[in-house]
């Protein structure tokens, strides 16, 4: 099995952890900043590298964790990405809840949060006060495989 269908089983299944490190796909990580993994569609398409860009923050508001991620050059992750995080990071971060992007479809004021310590997943009000963790996405084209990506 080569590293690309090796790493696809172990992300698909969300059970397994990955060690791996960015320069394996020829990526240049700055300073502070850790691999995660790769991001895969419901098809199991490559979608994006996954990297963290430095230590958590703790409580902010959503809206501020989101203008400290932008400030930084980040995103708030998503539900996904956060999974895979605490997959594959859990032990170097806090055991407790992070913001993700992913705003509640029936409630604008709610927002999806994750626990970092078992990987509960659950809903928030915007206004309530959460760790904060900023990423960045390195893109996968279509025609590329992961594992040359410079």
């Amino acid at each position: 099995m080569n590293l690309f269908s090796k790493l696809k089983t172990q992300i698909l299944s969300g059970v397994k952890r990955v060690h791996l490190r960015a320069k394996e796909y020829g990526l240049s990580l700055a300073l502070g900043e850790r691999y995660v993994g790769i991001i895969y569609d419901k098809n199991g398409k490559p979608l994006h590298h996954l990297v963290l860009l430095q230590e958590p923050v703790n409580e902010m508001t959503w809206l501020g964790a989101a203008r400290w991620a932008k400030s930084i050059g980040g995103l708030l992750p998503t539900i996904q990405e956060l999974i895979l995080i605490f997959n594959n990071h859990e032990s170097s971060l806090d055991a407790q809840w992070y913001w993700s992007s992913e705003i509640h479809p029936q409630n604008e004021k709610s927002v999806f949060i994750v626990h970092l310590g078992s990987g509960e997943q659950t809903v928030t009000y915007k206004i309530d006060e959460l760790a904060t963790i900023a990423i960045r996405r390195i893109p996968i084209f279509s025609n590329q495989n992961p594992s040359i990506v410079h």
